[in-house]
């Protein structure tokens, strides 16, 4: 049965957010806007592929990772993230990020 989540039970978090707990649905971890950007910018920091960027990544580590237990912290999130990316076919939405990186690169 889905909950509908107009008639869920709702809590006010301390920041104000509401979060439907019956749909097991938190706001809290909602994309933030420079995630994106991280992603074709972070390098990994070990491992197979250490310096290798998180959205160079391939679907098979991300899959590994998220088998495996996602590393804790800001790196674990980020290929948490890029392995729904992958996943559900989305890789083109970095495509104007790498771009911009790259011109960025150049003008350094």
């Amino acid at each position: 049965m889905i909950a509908d989540v107009n008639t869920a039970p709702k809590r006010i978090a301390p920041d104000h957010k509401i979060v439907v707990e019956a749909c097991d649905i938190s706001l809290e971890s909602t994309l933030k806007s420079d995630d994106l950007l991280l992603l074709v910018t972070t390098e990994m920091p070990y491992g197979k592929y250490k310096g290798h960027r998180i959205a160079d990544l391939p679907g098979n580590y991300l899959t590994w990772f998220s088998r495996q237990g996602l590393p804790k912290g800001e790196i674990g999130r980020l290929i948490a993230l890029m392995h729904e990316i992958d996943h559900n076919g989305l890789g083109d939405l970095l495509k104007p990020l790498r771009a911009n990186d790259a011109r960025r690169a150049y003008q350094l």
